[in-house]
């Protein structure tokens, strides 16, 4: 094929797939109600769907901290929506979301492997959960390919600043739960828009290593940037 052929084909794909951008997410992939990924273990599974793994274990306090926090799709601005295993009258908001062992300042990575090959759209990312450990850098890789968005760094602070934190911190290790004010999780989207077995996100920063909601979506009709580049990268082989 030649390269103008190409061109104008390229450029049919691009305005074909055009009005399939930016619509939606499509549908959330259900991980919730799985089993395992209590204190001090590091996998859980949704049977029939994946499995997610850590490179480190869970925190030992209580029931706090579990994996399932992450999955179990509870909003860190509410923690009446978090679970109530552990202490709900008192310290609830530790069921809002998943703390490692170990000091975040080294990288941590949290794996999620799928049953079989899986069309993802979207990875929404909800880093935030106490300001005694916040994570400040992070990376995702579909299958081997490196899906981080541009300026990953300047997202996860945003993030951090849109949470809206309480003006005090409880005495004496200054932990604060996140969510005093926000009414919608900053979230930060992923764009993967393939199908994929599995996916590694690896996240640093202070403190303890930590993590509040992962959701994969499928692509819905979202995607269509992806679809101009693998068709390009078909193309141009």
């Amino acid at each position: 094929m030649g390269l103008v052929t190409k061109l104008g084909v390229i450029a049919l794909v691009a305005l074909a797939v055009n009005a399939s951008t930016c619509v939606d997410t499509g549908k959330l992939i259900d991980l919730s109600g799985g089993s395992g990924g209590q204190t001090g273990s590091n996998r859980y599974v949704k049977h029939g769907v994946a499995e997610v793994t850590m490179s480190r274990t869970v925190y030992n306090n209580g029931k706090f901290y579990w994996m399932s926090n992450m999955f179990d799709g509870s909003n860190s601005c509410d923690a009446s929506t978090c679970s109530g295993r552990d202490r709900p009258n008192t310290e609830r908001t530790h069921n809002c979301y998943m703390l490692m062992n170990g000091n975040a300042n080294e990288p941590s990575t949290i794996t999620v492997t799928f049953d079989r090959p899986t069309a993802i759209g979207t990875l929404q990312v909800d880093p935030n959960a106490r300001r005694d450990s916040k994570m400040t850098t992070m990376s995702v890789i579909a299958d081997g390919r490196d899906v981080t968005p541009s300026g990953i760094g300047g997202l996860m602070q945003k993030a951090y600043n849109d949470m809206g934190w309480p003006s005090k911190c409880s005495a004496p290790d200054g932990w604060c739960q996140a969510g005093a004010g926000c009414s919608t999780v900053p979230y930060i989207d992923v764009p993967i828009n393939r199908k994929v077995k599995s996916v590694v996100i690896t996240i640093s920063g202070t403190g303890h290593p930590v993590m509040s909601q992962l959701k994969f979506f499928t692509p819905g009709s979202a995607g269509g940037e992806n679809k101009v580049r693998d068709a390009v990268d078909q193309l141009l082989a």
